[in-house]
């Protein structure tokens, strides 16, 4: 362990001595926040408020820094705080430290939406990014230097994408063509096959459910009453979790990909097909 590790390690120490159970249980519900769940109900709202092209976008952006944060890990191999030092307390998670996804998706969709708002809207969610960014090290599962680089690459991607945002359509993906949107998925399902990684290949799977069902009919961008919404919200997240702890976890990561990609591409496919049957309700 380099000194740089180290001082960090101390660093986490300092500050969980200093944060009582009242803390950590705040930031247990701040760290939710930056979840691939709640990510993604923002992407079930959009579609449900009327805002299927936004809705779109943010499934995408969560995509592709889903992708790319797994590629980090992978690449950069570094371990969990707890793994090398036993004292840190955390809670449950699994997998490598460097970058931190939640800083890095929480920068990306949450940054990207508030740059969408603008206003204050903006300060709210660079606020927001930086009080999940800050729990992850409260709870002991993220070097401070993780998070730092999970918030770059994360808010270089919500930059990026709001550039390339602006030459994409607002019906909602209708003039993509079928046959390039397939070939995108499938090179990005290859990569995770061969990476390893079917936690990436769920948020591709979805990604492309989403675009698959928007290409062949744009959806309704009527907004539907609060309790249909709610219904399919908590419908939606259900499945998310259910496929999230039931289906990867039990198979090898190379052979999990596959499945997991196809049930959460029916799971984007559902959820658009829901938003159009309840706008005819």
């Amino acid at each position: 362990m380099d000194s740089f590790s180290a001082a960090e390690l101390e660093w986490i120490l300092w500050i969980q001595e200093l944060t009582g159970a009242a803390v950590r249980a705040v930031m247990v519900a701040v760290t939710a926040l930056g979840s691939e769940e709640v990510l993604f109900l923002l992407v079930v709202i959009c579609f449900f408020t009327g805002k299927p092209a936004l809705g779109l976008r943010l499934g995408t952006l969560l995509a592709i820094s889903g992708v790319l944060n797994a590629e980090l890990k992978a690449l950069f191999g570094r371990p969990r705080p707890s793994d090398v030092m036993p004292q840190v307390r955390q809670v449950f998670t699994r997998g490598l430290s460097f970058p931190s996804g939640h800083a890095q998706n929480s920068a990306a969709v949450w940054g990207y939406l508030g740059n969408r708002l603008g206003g204050w809207r903006l300060s709210a969610a660079c606020a927001l990014v930086a009080l999940i960014g800050l729990s992850r090290v409260v709870l002991g599962v993220h070097y401070p230097s993780d998070v730092v680089a999970g918030w770059l690459a994360g808010g270089l991607l919500a930059l990026g994408f709001a550039r390339l945002a602006r030459r994409l359509p607002d019906s909602g993906g209708g003039r993509f063509s079928p046959w390039g949107l397939a070939a995108g998925s499938m090179a990005a399902l290859l990569l995770c096959v061969w990476s390893r990684e079917p936690h990436a290949a769920r948020l591709i799977g979805v990604a492309s459910g989403l675009w698959a069902a928007s290409v062949r009919t744009p959806a309704s961008s009527a907004v539907r009453p609060a309790w249909t919404a709610a219904a399919a919200a908590a419908l939606v997240l259900l499945l998310f979790g259910a496929l999230k702890w039931l289906l990867v976890p039990r198979l090898d990561p190379a052979v999990a990909s596959v499945p997991a990609f196809a049930a959460y591409f029916g799971l984007g496919y559902l959820l658009v097909s829901a938003s159009r049957s309840s706008a005819r309700v």
